[in-house]
């Protein structure tokens, strides 16, 4: 029931993780080059073989393409905006090229930086720890344990923790030996929380809004999941393990 040819503003977050997988891409591409684009001519689509035989004169047009000859010979104005953001876009004049090309704008994406001089605030300290990767997860609930009771006297807000993880083995790691540690100190223990891709949306914003009311203690993700959180009371973050890439580390 969204009229799609009456959207004004168009805003994609995370843009580059949309094109780094196939499925999601080629969705993109269907909306903004078919359903969102200023000169699709949409079918009035009851059903799938009713739609295969439409002829043009039962088309439905834009508001701004009032017929086919409008939209052949471009006689109409656009008021759309399409903004796309992200921290990290690779090539980033092909890719406004590329945007252009394919018709997801109507005309070339301007460039707009931010900080681009600085992708991670100087004031976080980076550190690292090696050990064997059977004691990661031991060495991992140490570190939590010993955050913890420092930022008890360091930090406003108390200790507060997201992990990243690459995937759902890691992640039950963590969380068998947090509860081995609040089993031993129920007096003091960590309410610990996590984010992955069987989680419905209902469920990921619940688990997100206890991290952002200081309910939760120490939220574990995956690297795709955890994109856009920004919780200015978040103490620490800690990668599991080696991210995958560069990009993956600044977000």
């Amino acid at each position: 029931r969204l009229r799609l040819n009456a959207v004004d503003f168009i805003v994609l977050d995370e843009v580059d993780a949309s094109l780094l997988h196939l499925d999601t891409k080629s969705k993109l591409h269907l909306l903004l080059s078919r359903h969102l684009s200023s000169s699709f001519l949409q079918a009035e689509e009851e059903d799938t073989e009713k739609s295969a035989v439409i002829e043009k004169n039962s088309l439905v047009y834009t508001d701004k393409a009032k017929n086919a000859r409008d939209v052949e010979s471009k006689q109409y104005t656009l008021k759309r905006q399409t903004v796309m953001c992200s921290a990290t876009i690779p090539q980033r004049q092909y890719f406004a090229s590329q945007c252009f090309q394919r018709g997801w704008t109507d005309t070339l994406p301007e460039l707009i930086y931010l900080s681009a001089s600085q992708l991670v605030p100087e004031s976080l300290s980076h550190e690292f720890v090696s050990c064997a990767v059977e004691k990661r997860a031991a060495l991992t609930s140490y570190l939590i344990n010993a955050e913890h009771k420092a930022s008890e006297s360091t930090s406003e807000h108390g200790f507060q923790c997201i992990i990243f993880v690459n995937n759902d083995k890691e992640m039950g790691q963590i969380i068998d030996f947090i509860q081995k540690r609040n089993s031993k100190n129920p007096s003091d223990a960590l309410q610990v929380d996590m984010l992955h891709k069987g989680m419905g949306l209902e469920e990921r914003a619940q688990a997100l809004q206890a991290y952002r009311d200081g309910d939760t203690a120490v939220l574990i993700c995956a690297e795709l999941l955890a994109r856009g959180i920004d919780v200015v009371t978040t103490t620490h973050v800690i990668h599991y393990g080696i991210p995958e890439s560069v990009d993956e580390y600044v977000h």
